[in-house]
């Protein structure tokens, strides 16, 4: 599991999150399976954990992941949070 600081507390796990997360299609080690697991394990990611935890940018969502989630009935919506931060949760 992938936690940040403190937040290991706080993590919600997928029966929490009651989401039916189809097969992690992407090759593990690339940079969307990343994203897709820490999706999958917390239903939400932050612009910083994209790029400081991850090392990766927002078009692994945009482009590859939300595509892929909406096919399977579950989406990604993106909501600033403060200012110079995102958070992208699974609905």
């Amino acid at each position: 599991m992938f936690y940040i600081g403190s937040r290991e507390n706080e993590k919600m796990t997928q029966a929490e999150l009651d989401f039916n997360f189809p097969p992690n299609p992407y090759r593990p080690g690339t940079g969307n399976f990343r994203v897709y697991e820490w999706l999958r394990e917390n239903g939400r990611i932050t612009l910083h954990e994209l790029h400081h935890v991850l090392w990766v940018d927002t078009a692994r969502i945009r482009i590859d992941v939300k595509p892929y989630l909406r096919q399977h009935g579950l989406d990604i919506e993106c909501q600033r949070i403060r200012q110079g931060e995102t958070e992208y949760r699974v609905v």
